[in-house]
């Protein structure tokens, strides 16, 4: 699962870079985009939990979550999806990108601030919280440096 996360990543990082110095691979950083938003919204339940797909089906493999897991971890998955969304409009030059990156980091910060405030009442597994706050800086730096690197679109300069 963290292979297949960390091959993703690398691909749509590659495609970016594929993206700026060819100007036209854009396309190929919208596929990469639209993997790993399919992959963060479905799937980070497993990654932040550190479960196997398989052991879903195994009996009590999930009752020793606490409701405040399984909550951060769905809802965690769908803001990393909306960052992808906002990196991918960006990275395309699409009207309303900005928007979508203001939601994404606002999406971001509330939940690694609320993350932060569970772990200090001591409701989340060290692990489970190592787990989303890398997840949660790694993505807000992309995001961040997609603002940098993508200011206004192609066909305005």
């Amino acid at each position: 699962m963290k292979f297949t996360e960390l091959f993703l990543i690398s691909l749509f990082i590659f495609s970016l870079i594929c993206g700026i110095w060819f100007n036209s691979v854009f396309v190929y950083s919208m596929f990469a985009g639209m993997f790993l938003i399919i992959f963060y919204v479905f799937f980070t339940f497993f990654l932040v939990n550190n479960m196997s797909l398989i052991s879903v089906f195994k009996k009590g493999s999930v009752n020793n979550l606490s409701s405040e897991q399984v909550t951060f971890s769905i809802l965690s998955g769908f803001c990393y999806g909306i960052s992808f969304v906002a990196i991918t409009f960006k990275t395309l030059s699409w009207p309303g990108s900005l928007f979508f990156v203001i939601i994404a980091l606002i999406s971001l910060a509330i939940s690694s601030i609320t993350i932060v405030r569970q772990k200090k009442s001591g409701l989340i597994p060290a692990n489970f919280y190592k787990n989303i706050l890398r997840r949660n800086i790694g993505i807000t730096l992309m995001v961040m440096l997609s603002l940098l690197f993508f200011k206004y679109p192609i066909y305005l300069k």
